[in-house]
């Protein structure tokens, strides 16, 4: 019979062993991997480890029935633990309601990138018109770290893509939008390519 010290024994080879995929997928190695605490990796571990048809059980039990669809790559080289590629709902709403959430800009390592403020207002001009605003955003566990100790503090979304759909109807929103957001907006080349929608993507290319 399985005691609590088998189960953790076995719960630490499983992680070790979806660690080891990771890095030779992603190619990185163990210090790449130490950025990050065994917490956040353990999370990342459970949420793949999960059926894709029922709530991802790495983030809160409010964010679940938001992201019916969380499921899709989990070679990303960071403890991912759903990807919403893309989401119509309005999660700014919810970092300013909801503690333990917070949104975040993924930056590239070089050029341009909005500001979280930016984008924010972007969301609310393109959703007043009605001009269907969706986010390319990552979720990933949000920890507190005091020393040597950490512990879980909520999730964190990670946004690196933003999109309005692409009709005629919706040109005086553009133009409001590339005023916001300083860019022009483009064909989607992200996880969207291919679909009806106008991009503003920093990430991809």
């Amino acid at each position: 019979m399985s005691n609590k010290t088998d189960e953790r024994t076995l719960d630490e080879e499983e992680l070790l062993s979806s660690l080891a995929w990771l890095k030779k997928v992603a190619g990185v190695d163990d210090e790449y991997l130490e950025r990050w605490s065994t917490l956040e990796w353990r999370q990342w571990h459970v949420a793949m480890r999960s059926r894709r048809d029922e709530p991802c059980p790495s983030v809160p039990a409010w964010m679940q029935p938001l992201m019916p669809e969380w499921s899709w790559d989990f070679s990303l080289p960071w403890p991912c633990v759903a990807q919403l590629w893309p989401t119509s709902h309005d999660w700014f709403s919810e970092a300013r309601e909801r503690e333990g959430f917070r949104l975040e800009v993924e930056e590239p390592s070089e050029g341009w990138a909005p500001t979280l403020a930016q984008l924010e207002e972007a969301w609310g001009i393109a959703a007043r018109a009605g001009a269907a605003p969706q986010l390319s955003m990552n979720v990933l566990p949000a920890v507190t770290r005091a020393g040597e100790d950490v512990e879980l503090s909520g999730v964190f979304g990670a946004i690196e893509g933003f999109y309005i759909a692409a009709s005629p109807t919706n040109q005086a929103v553009r133009d409001e939008l590339e005023a916001t957001l300083r860019r022009a907006g483009a064909r989607p080349i992200g996880p969207l390519t291919g679909e009806p929608v106008l991009a503003w993507e920093w990430l991809y290319g």
